[in-house]
């Protein structure tokens, strides 16, 4: 569908949303190897903003964004990404997060 090379699945802590932290629960091609060790809270790079504002975000090229010093992928050929929040239920605030 996306065609993508690869894919991060984040899970965010129960809590309320300001104050979780998402943690890596499942990939699909290369991660540096303190990804799974990292926490990110609402408002933190690209998935914390996806979460703060609920809003998926397209980052078209990594290297040229605002995100370009914490790129995890900064030598990956390929630039863009696409990272969104997906709400467990219509009513609910997002509990899933994808990458």
């Amino acid at each position: 569908m996306l065609n993508a090379k690869n894919s991060l699945l984040m899970l965010l802590s129960d809590g309320e949303l300001e104050s979780a932290r998402m943690h890596v629960c499942g990939s699909f091609g290369p991660l540096p190897a303190g990804a799974y060790k990292e926490s990110i809270g609402s408002g933190e790079g690209i998935a914390g903003r996806a979460v703060a504002t609920g809003k998926a975000v397209l980052i078209e090229d990594i290297l040229r964004s605002e995100f370009a010093p914490s790129a995890w992928r900064a030598d990956d050929r390929r630039k863009s990404l696409l990272c969104s929040p997906v709400p467990m239920s219509p009513s609910e605030q997002p509990r899933w997060l994808m990458k």
